[in-house]
């Protein structure tokens, strides 16, 4: 399994990588100097940013170090670095947003001290988020639809001991949780301190474990999904039963809903920081490996390529294959209107699910960024009801599917240099 190797095998990874030509095309280099490079010189870690660049940035980055490149490597350390110096390091930390971008990097430290040198800076970083971490999984209250809970780590418990809640998707798995317990483990990896790593193995790893467990259902093709019918009764699926676009339609749930494709894509990306969890508790070690193969297998069944019928690569909007509706009459969306059948598809160009490194996934991507330059079709049903927030103008769609930037993350994650 080559997610295990990437923790376990870096050295031989790295040699992999460079002796298989896993380097830039010269038009890649220039979709690279003209999307990653200038936004490297933003300062991505304000409130309009932070949340777009952990998506659009995690591709590149495990490029730089994977395949030993050395500018695209320099470029990183700099926005680091920068990111360092603007004392920027606690803003908006326990939100999604925030935790998002931590997120973004923990993977910069745990791929650094694979593939290069940890800096006194970096040491720095490590041992802020370390303690944002602590901090936010045994201290911070928070609070949650039933009420305020003492930290992160009781309301996780609460979570997937809780059979029977008011509404079923007061169990939901907030992301914020999947991400901070992502950092943790890259943190693990990393090499933490010995207080942080006692702190992984007795309060972390034993109920990821159990939230693993508990809302990641096998199904019988093989695959996986995210526990079906908790978010039943959920506002953002209450349409989901549709599978037309129509006016004042009524509400139409689906008993057995599971998780939209958009939100899923962070799967493969936290699946590989979890390897983690099976250095501290060997007996799961089987068990991840198994969740491997089988999203590689769920991938498929969300995934529609190109063909002569359609010219359009798409996905599902739920995990499960399922194609309803989803956030109608949401907020950003208004009245009679939200995502249609497979207009969540635009979230699989970041390239976030060629972190399975699997030979298949991989040649999906390869077919896509032929379909470049995008068709007017492909345009509107990647951007669907586009979000009303501003954004910066590298990463705001549809220009960044236009400019380059997401070209060069589709043909990122068909190199797979992991």
């Amino acid at each position: 399994m080559r997610i295990r190797l990437l923790v376990l095998g870096c050295c031989l990874l790295l040699t992999d990588s460079i002796a298989s030509g896993c380097e830039l095309t010269p038009p890649e280099q220039r979709l690279w100097n003209r999307t990653v490079t200038p936004l490297l010189k933003s300062p991505l870690w304000q409130a309009r940013d932070i949340y777009d660049a952990a998506h659009v940035l995690m591709q590149p980055l495990h490029f730089a170090f994977l395949s030993g490149d050395k500018k695209s490597q320099g470029e990183f350390n700099d926005f680091v670095e920068r990111y360092m110096q603007s004392g920027a390091s606690a803003e908006s930390a326990a939100t999604l947003n925030g935790t998002q971008f931590t997120y973004f990097l923990s993977q910069y430290l745990k791929l650094k001290s694979m593939y290069s040198a940890i800096s006194s800076s970096d040491l720095k970083l490590k041992v802020s988020i370390e303690n944002q971490v602590m901090k936010q999984w045994l201290n911070d209250p928070v609070k949650w639809y039933d009420g305020q809970h003492a930290n992160r780590s009781e309301r996780l418990r609460w979570r997937i001991e809780t059979k029977d809640p008011k509404y079923d998707y007061y169990r939901l798995m907030p992301d914020e949780d999947m991400f901070l317990m992502a950092i943790a483990s890259d943190l693990y990896a990393t090499g933490a301190s010995a207080k942080f790593k006692t702190f992984y193995s007795r309060d972390v790893a034993p109920l990821l474990r159990d939230a693993l467990h508990e809302f990641l259902t096998q199904t019988p093709a093989g695959g996986v999904i995210f526990k079906p019918g908790i978010l039943s009764d959920y506002p953002d699926t209450a349409w989901a039963g549709h599978l037309y676009k129509g006016t004042n339609i009524p509400k139409l749930p689906k008993p057995d809903v599971t998780i939209d494709s958009s939100h899923a894509h962070r799967y493969p990306l936290w699946l590989e920081s979890f390897q983690a969890m099976g250095q501290v508790l060997p007996d799961q070690q089987g068990y991840l490996t198994d969740l491997h193969d089988r999203l590689v297998r769920q991938f498929f069944v969300m995934f529609r390529p190109s063909t002569t019928d359609s010219s359009v690569t798409r996905m599902t909007n739920y995990m499960d294959g399922w194609n309803g509706l989803y956030r109608w009459n949401y907020a950003t969306t208004g009245q009679n209107a939200g995502y249609g059948p497979y207009e969540l598809s635009g979230t699989l160009l970041l390239g976030w699910w060629g972190f399975l490194h699997d030979k298949k996934v991989t040649q999906a991507y390869a077919h896509l960024k032929n379909d470049f330059p995008l068709s007017e079709q492909a345009l509107n049903l990647y951007v669907g009801p586009n979000t009303t927030r501003e954004r910066h103008p590298l990463m705001s769609w549809p220009s960044a599917f236009t400019n380059g930037s997401m070209e060069l993350l589709v043909h990122l994650a068909a190199k797979d240099c992991g």
